[in-house]
């Protein structure tokens, strides 16, 4: 499927979830894909953060993602770009979305690469020291398996 198109997403993250959110794409025993009646992918973010998806990366979107708390159409919540003002808000916030890659085995160079997104969920205060924090752990480690 190289012709893949890019598509809408939403994502929907636990009530009281604060931390880092991981989505792991193109995992064989992932949760299945899932749409909404527009046809917008929808990501059931798991109270652990870390969900592990059949969807395929879905790098190009242009569309800006929705994301909720708790369920779709319930709570919007705020989206914070790298380089705004981390004062402005002190509600919870998503922010700074980014995408990766990374070696399934570190010291393999011909093991499978392993695509994801991580974002933040937390008070704008508490960004940089997620930030820091997060960027010490190896995505892999946090995938529960082959």
């Amino acid at each position: 499927n190289s012709q893949q198109r890019t598509e809408s997403e939403i994502f929907v993250i636990p009530k009281d979830y604060v931390g880092v959110v991981y989505i792991f794409f193109d995992q064989e025993n992932g949760i299945s894909t899932e749409y909404d009646y527009i046809k917008r992918r929808i990501y059931q973010i798991p109270k652990s953060g870390i969900l592990e998806t059949q969807f395929l990366p879905n790098y190009g979107a242009t569309e800006m993602p929705l994301y909720y708390e708790e369920a779709i159409g319930e709570k919007k919540m705020n989206y914070l770009k790298k380089g705004e003002s981390l004062d402005s808000k002190e509600e919870k916030v998503v922010a700074w979305h980014q995408t990766g890659t990374a070696r399934s085995d570190p010291y393999d160079e011909n093991s499978k690469i392993v695509h994801f997104i991580k974002f933040y969920v937390c008070k704008p205060s508490e960004l940089i020291a997620l930030d820091i924090k997060s960027s010490q752990i190896d995505p892999v480690s946090l995938l529960s398996g082959p």
